[in-house]
């Protein structure tokens, strides 16, 4: 029954499941209803959980990935804060630690988020020449790059240094794997040659 006010991350006004609502007004960051601020107050009163469980968080990322790089960003600093990967450097975050559990991934789920394709990068089509965004899994894609062959030859990311804590957990790594090398270098041979 939809009875909770909420707004959606677009601004509107709705009506909202307390299940599908949550309390924290970073969660529309990924698509999540919001309780109405003015209801923040009277969360724990309605039942109204601050965060989705990490299950939820990943099917929503399996199921309605980042399309361009601002979102993502965005939605892995979000993440970031949501699975152990924040330090404990900032006022903000220590404030929070004991009011929220931030360690909510399990180590299985950010196994199985290794695999998952939902970060994106920007390719060039051979066919057409142009410039698209595919979404790639964690254990596709290195953090860095630069202006060398290696790069031309591999996909790099940069979300920035909060990211790359959640992707790091997800099994993005600073250089690419020796299976990878080994795919690619006969894939491009042309591109190893020169």
């Amino acid at each position: 029954m939809k009875f909770v006010p909420a707004v959606k991350p677009d601004g509107t006004k709705s009506m909202e499941s307390p299940l599908e609502v949550y309390a924290n007004g970073d969660c529309a960051i990924m698509g999540f209803p919001i309780l109405d601020p003015a209801l923040r107050s009277e969360a724990k009163k309605l039942h109204i959980e601050e965060y989705p469980g990490a299950a939820r968080l990943i099917d929503v990322l399996s199921e309605y990935p980042p399309t361009d790089q601002a979102t993502a960003r965005a939605t892995f600093e979000f993440l970031a804060g949501r699975s152990g990967g924040e330090q404990a450097t900032g006022l903000h975050y220590i404030i929070f630690e004991s009011l929220t559990p931030f360690a909510e991934f399990m180590p299985l789920q950010f196994d199985t988020l290794k695999t998952i394709e939902f970060i994106p990068t920007t390719s060039t089509l051979y066919s057409t020449g142009k410039k698209a965004t595919v979404l790639m899994a964690p254990m596709e894609v290195c953090f860095g790059g630069g202006a060398n062959a290696v790069s031309q030859l591999f996909t790099f990311v940069d979300f920035g240094e909060r990211a790359e804590t959640f992707l790091r957990s997800c099994g993005v790594r600073d250089e690419p794997r020796p299976e990878g090398v080994s795919c690619n270098s006969m894939e491009h041979r042309s591109g190893w040659l020169k």
